[in-house]
């Protein structure tokens, strides 16, 4: 395929997406006269996962990025809905390294998340409704760094249970992350020995509540993967380390399908406030099933 041929397929694909944004913002304008704000939520926080999944046949986009004075980092993730309880994602995961100093490399890790529970499925007399549950598995392909001519490869997967219940404005969320980290050099693969590796079960939680009509407080405990190399490039299983993260911000809806997200990030291999980075994130909803119904009513 040529670069014209490129040119044009973007170009459509452009078109095709700004005149369904255009009809979707209209409708939108139309019924915000009508009834309250209801966005589009993402399924997350900044990092932590909820048990909300991505309306079926929509496409979701999120970019973020980490600044701080000793790292900047870009992180992407996509997903897309099926059939309002799983989605397939292409998710970026955050992962520190003695090479860093503190900073985060950042492993892309295709994945697949389904519901288990709906959140509100049913209400007990007393008022109280179900939470929503769900599950997901991530695993990251190999990722290689280079340091005095030793190369260096991680991986990481994680599969992790998530509970989401909310009462009124407030959301709780909370849930199991089932860690396999693995490590390996070319010093190792030379001598023929097998790869560092370690496994965690390290719990996680979080909560958001409105306090506008179109935002809320967030606040989320989690946990990531930290790798220390050594000189001579035989790692050991001892090299793997989790360590905790912890954010604070808030969440902006724009329209209801674009939100941005604004925190602030500290964790445990962490100096001191100074090391803290500010997260920012944007979270895009294209409502995509509109081109299904499109397609399927003409």
């Amino acid at each position: 395929m040529n670069k014209q041929t490129n040119g044009w397929l973007i170009l459509t694909l452009f078109t095709i997406f700004f005149i369904c944004g255009t009809r979707v913002y209209a409708q939108e304008e139309v019924e915000r006269a009508k009834a309250p704000f209801k966005p589009i939520e993402p399924s997350g926080l900044y990092v932590a996962p909820t048990a909300d999944i991505i309306p079926s046949l929509d496409l979701f986009i999120a970019g973020s990025g980490v600044f701080g004075a000793k790292a900047f980092s870009f992180q992407g993730t996509a997903a897309f809905g099926l059939a309002g309880i799983a989605q397939v994602e292409a998710s970026a995961i955050g992962i520190g390294s003695s090479l860093k100093e503190g900073g985060l490399s950042t492993v892309y890790a295709p994945g697949f998340k389904m519901m288990l529970l709906r959140t509100g499925k049913w209400t007990h007399s007393s008022g109280i409704t179900s939470p929503g549950v769900a599950w997901a598995l991530r695993s990251s392909i190999w990722r290689e760094e280079v340091e005095e001519k030793i190369t260096y490869n991680t991986k990481v997967a994680d599969l992790y249970f998530v509970v989401t219940e909310r009462l009124g404005p407030l959301s709780l969320h909370a849930g199991l992350d089932i860690f396999d980290a693995r490590l390996k050099s070319n010093v190792m693969e030379d001598q023929k020995k097998e790869e560092a590796k370690k496994n965690f079960f390290l719990p996680f939680g979080g909560l958001d509540i409105w306090v506008t009509e179109r935002g809320k407080a967030m606040a989320e405990f989690g946990w990531t993967t930290n790798f220390n190399y050594v000189e001579n490039g035989l790692q050991k299983d001892e090299d793997i380390e989790s360590i905790w993260v912890a954010l604070l911000g808030v969440r902006f809806f724009l329209t209801r399908y674009i939100a941005a997200d604004v925190g602030v990030r500290y964790q445990q291999n962490y100096a001191g406030v100074s090391d803290a980075n500010i997260e920012s994130k944007i979270d895009i909803s294209i409502p995509t099933h509109l081109l299904y119904e499109y397609a399927k009513g003409r």
